[in-house]
């Protein structure tokens, strides 16, 4: 059977009634695939940089890939309030999209559904969606695998000029965010990708990871920094991005395309 990679627009709504709007890649071939749902940094987008390449990239090798924009991108291109689009910034917003997405997931409810498997879903995201990853897997069992690229810190509320709402929901729920605690609960595989060039802190943090557990995989690129070398708007992928989705790849067809 031909094999033809499909791209098609969805829409979903946060708990709070607010659009998510995504993008499937997938391969109509009939078969059913592990779901790979690509979440972005805190200043990121679906169509920023090289979220397109990579989405196609893994749906070319046999993955439902599923790219989205926070429902926080909804907010801000509606010209809501600033006390809106604030509010909109949350870890707790995040969480309830990805929820959002689950659920759509398991019911089927995205486009080319048949092609996909959800008892097989793994999770990648970047910067502070890492994190986010990390938390929504340690609550949900549907979740099979996460992968982290340059993230997985225990989000702050004591940024400077972070705006209040995302401080009072750190410090909410300062135990439900703790990473290294919510890593070291998970039973299922974890990867984290960490550019050696980074920031400092974004290092101290995948150096926590690792002795939160021990046992899940790593990997550093050296010399590359938070994006991979990549830059708005894509002129193209980099050795770095290319280290980090092979080593990506490797990884889940390790834990979620292994024969029987």
């Amino acid at each position: 059977m031909t094999q033809v990679l499909t791209v098609q627009e969805f829409t979903v709504f946060s708990p709070e009634g607010i659009p998510i709007h995504g993008v499937v890649h997938a391969l109509e071939d009939g078969v059913r695939k592990p779901v790979l749902l690509l979440s972005h940094g805190f200043r990121g987008f679906k169509e920023w940089g090289f979220w397109p390449h990579v989405a196609n990239g893994f749906a070319e090798r046999g993955f439902y890939t599923i790219r989205f924009d926070f429902s926080r991108i909804a907010v801000k291109n509606s010209g809501a309030e600033e006390r809106l689009v604030e509010e909109s910034l949350t870890v707790s917003r995040e969480l309830g999209d990805l929820q959002s997405l689950l659920y759509a997931i398991l019911g089927g409810a995205l486009p080319l559904a048949e092609e996909a498997d959800s008892e097989r879903i793994a999770l990648l995201g970047h910067s502070r969606a890492g994190s986010s990853n990390l938390i929504f897997a340690a609550e949900h069992d549907n979740v099979s695998s996460v992968v982290v690229w340059n993230g997985g810190a225990t989000p702050s509320a004591q940024v400077s000029g972070q705006p209040r709402p995302i401080a009072e929901d750190i410090e909410q729920h300062a135990d439900r965010f703790h990473i290294p605690t919510r890593l070291g609960s998970l039973k299922i595989p974890v990867l984290a990708v960490q550019g050696a060039a980074d920031a400092e802190r974004v290092l101290e943090s995948f150096r926590l990871l690792q002795e939160a557990a021990p046992e899940q995989t790593y990997v550093s690129i050296p010399g590359a920094d938070h994006f991979f070398g990549i830059v708005h708007p894509y002129q193209g992928t980099t050795p770095y991005l290319e280290e980090a989705f092979e080593a990506t790849f490797g990884f889940l067809t390790q834990h979620l395309l292994k024969k029987d």
